[in-house]
C-alpha cells in the first residue's frame, strides 16, 4: 500500500486513534508525555485517508535501540505496512549506531511474532508470564581488547562450563531461566565466561559486564561470592565467530539457536583463584556485600528478589526437581523475600510487574 513514514508530535496524536487507544483528553496518555518531553519519537504511516499505522522509538542509556507502540489499524493490516515500520526502525536505529534493537510481545500474538521473526527478530526472554521481548541484531558488535586496548571487531567468543571435553556446544534451557527455549551461551568477555561455570542445577547471576569491559561481581548475601564459586572447576571453549550467533538485552551475552563447534578449550582447574587473579589485576570488580549500603540491601530483598521468585514463579506447586532446590536456595538466603512475595495479592504483583517492565522500557 502506497504512504510514507513521517515524525508527529504529541499534538497529533489525536490522528492515530485508528490504531492507537488515544484518550479525549490526550495530556492524560503516557505516549502523549514521552513524546512531550522527548523521551520517544512516534512515526506513523501517512496515507490518503490519513495515518494508518505508527510505532515508537527510542535509544536506551544501555545503547539498544527499543521499538514500542507498534501498531497498524486492523482494516490495513496484511498489506505490508507493519513491514515497511519494522524497516523504518531497523534503518532509523543502524543510523545512529545501534547495534540491537527489540520489542515486546503477548505470547498469545501469534500473527505479530511470525512478522517479527520474518524480519528476523528473535526471542530473548520473557519479560511477564504472558509476555516476551525480542531483539534483532543490526551489526557485529564491536568490544574492546583490553590487553592491547585496540578496538576490533569480534572474530572469537567463549562459553564455560563445568563439563569438559565437549567438541560442540549443544542449545539447552533450564525452567528458572528468563529465556525459555534452548540456546547456547557465550560471550566475547573469556573472563565473564569464566562466570557461567556453574555446578548447582539452578543459576543465581548478580554479575554483569561494564562500559569499560570488566565483570563487576555484587554479592546479595554475606560471603555470596565463595560461597557459591570456591571449588569449582571446569573449561572455557572458544568458538569462531557463526552468522547464527546473536546478541541478547544483556551486555556481553550472545546466544545461538543451534550448535556452535568448539576450536579450543582451556581447561580451569580452580575458577574461585582464576577469579581471584582477575580480581587483581581489575578484569573482575567484587562488590561485597558489607560494601553495599543499607538502600541498596533493602532494594535486593524487597524488591529484585521478591520479582524474581514471581518471575521464576518459585511459589507455584509441583515444581521441577531444579525449580525446588532453587527455591530451598532463595528461601535459605533471602526468607524475608520469600515471605513478602507469599503473602502479595494478584494485583500488587501485576502492578509489580507494569513497575518494572516500565523501568526496562
Amino acid at each position: 500500500m502506497d504512504g510514507e513514514i513521517i515524525e508527529i508530535r504529541e499534538n497529533e496524536l489525536c490522528k492515530c486513534r485508528a490504531f492507537w487507544d488515544m484518550p479525549v483528553d490526550l495530556t492524560s496518555d503516557r505516549l502523549y508525555n514521552l513524546v512531550n518531553n522527548n523521551l520517544r519519537r512516534a512515526f506513523v504511516f501517512k496515507t490518503d485517508v490519513g495515518y494508518i499505522g505508527g510505532c515508537a522509538l527510542f535509544v536506551r542509556e544501555d545503547g539498544n535501540g527499543h521499538l514500542s507502540y507498534f501498531n497498524v489499524a486492523p482494516e490495513y493490516r496484511r498489506r505490508g505496512i507493519g513491514s515497511k515500520l519494522i524497516d523504518f526502525a531497523e534503518q532509523y536505529f543502524r543510523s545512529r549506531g545501534v547495534s540491537v534493537f527489540g520489542l515486546n510481545v503477548m505470547k498469545d500474538n501469534a500473527d505479530a511474532i511470525r512478522l517479527y521473526e520474518r524480519k528476523g527478530l528473535r526471542y530473548a526472554f520473557d519479560k511477564t508470564p504472558e509476555k516476551i521481548y525480542m531483539t534483532k541484531q543490526l551489526t557485529v558488535k564491536p568490544r574492546v581488547d583490553y590487553n592491547t586496548e585496540l578496538i576490533q571487531t569480534i572474530k572469537v567468543f567463549y562459553h564455560g562450563s563445568a563439563v569438559k571435553g565437549i567438541r560442540t556446544l549443544l542449545p539447552f534451557s533450564k525452567s528458572h531461566n528468563t529465556i525459555k527455549k534452548p540456546v547456547v551461551y557465550l560471550t566475547p568477555n573469556e573472563t565473564l565466561a569464566l562466570f557461567y561455570i556453574w555446578d548447582r542445577p539452578y543459576k543465581f547471576v548478580t554479575f554483569e559486564e561494564n562500559e569499560q569491559g570488566s565483570v563487576v561481581y555484587t554479592e546479595w548475601y554475606e560471603n555470596q561470592f565463595s560461597d557459591l564459586m570456591r571449588g569449582l572447576s571446569g573449561s572455557i571453549y572458544e568458538c569462531e565467530d557463526d552468522p547464527r550467533i546473536y546478541a541478547t538485552h544483556i551486555a556481553g551475552v550472545y546466544n545461538s539457536d543451534e550448535p556452535i563447534n568448539v576450536c579450543k578449550e582451556t581447561v580451569i582447574a580452580d575458577v574461585f583463584n582464576e577469579i581471584q587473579k582477575r580480581i587483581a589485576d581489575g578484569r573482575v570488580i567484587l562488590r561485597t556485600y558489607g560494601l553495599l549500603d543499607a538502600e541498596q540491601k533493602e532494594k535486593i530483598v524487597k524488591s529484585d528478589m521478591v520479582r524474581a521468585i514471581h518471575m521464576q514463579r518459585l511459589l507455584k506447586p509441583n515444581k521441577t526437581e531444579t525449580d525446588t532446590a532453587y527455591a530451598a536456595f532463595i528461601r535459605e538466603h533471602f526468607p524475608l523475600s520469600w515471605s513478602i512475595a507469599e503473602k502479595m495479592s494478584d494485583k500488587e504483583i501485576n502492578a509489580m510487574y507494569d513497575e518494572w517492565m516500565s523501568s526496562v522500557q
